[in-house]
């Protein structure tokens, strides 16, 4: 009778999510590889730790392009949904702006509180103490204020997303036929373009994956005008 081989192999084309998952059970980095039976290699995703977590390459591969047919919708949409974003995102934007003039005032009114208390206190009209207090929570609040008001700068900075959504609604009609139809190298690209952590799978589905901010907000509208058009087909 002839020795069963053993060993793992390695085999690329069977684990397009490889560095894409996690672990649910312990939360580490799930690797994948295939063992050799008598007559078949069997491939497994699988955690590198001792908590025993394994699944089919298959299943999970199949489960998962399951989980894109979610996001395709019909491409005359997407003139609605980008005018939608964009409004939404403006409205962020104006937000931004606002709160960026109010940081801009305290710091010049707290600028202006230091420069005051500066004078007095050389025209012997405010003790050293009093004008230290004033100076130092001063300055604490005004580097404070700088710090929001940078981030707001940055903020606005990457809000900047005509460019990117224009990209995503290329692509996110027909994603799941994209990737079902993809070689490794597209499949890595689009998963590394649509998530924003690595996804979990537990028995037989994923969990809810956590997506990029301009992907999630056009699944939402998507889901919403089907929800109203639902809506509409009852009433008639």
């Amino acid at each position: 009778m002839a020795e069963r081989p053993k060993g793992k192999i390695i085999a690329a084309n069977e684990f397009p999510l490889r560095g894409f998952l996690k672990c649910p059970q312990c939360g580490r980095h799930i690797s994948g590889s295939g063992s050799k039976g008598k007559k078949n290699v069997y491939y497994y995703y699988h955690c590198n730790s001792k908590c025993g977590y394994r699944h089919s390459s298959n299943k999970v591969n199949s489960a998962f392009e399951k989980e894109l047919e979610k996001y395709d919708y019909n491409e005359s949409m997407n003139s609605l949904i980008k005018e939608i974003i964009l409004r939404n995102f403006k409205s962020i934007q104006e937000n931004i702006d606002s709160k960026k003039k109010e940081f801009s005032i305290q710091i010049a009114n707290l600028i202006n509180r230091l420069d005051s208390a500066r004078e007095k206190y050389l025209e012997d009209k405010l003790d050293f103490e009093d004008y230290q207090i004033i100076k130092n929570e001063s300055k604490k609040r005004i580097d404070e204020l700088e710090m929001e008001l940078q981030n707001q700068k940055l903020s606005r900075k990457n809000l900047d997303i005509k460019a990117k959504l224009d990209q995503v609604l290329d692509i996110l009609p027909n994603l799941s036929k994209l990737y079902l139809k993809g070689d490794n190298e597209t499949k890595s690209s689009i998963l590394c373009s649509i998530l924003a952590e690595k996804l979990e799978f537990e028995e037989t589905t994923f969990r809810t994956p956590k997506l990029n901010s301009t992907l999630a907000q056009i699944v939402l509208i998507n889901n919403q005008l089907r929800s109203k058009k639902k809506k509409k087909r009852k009433h008639f």
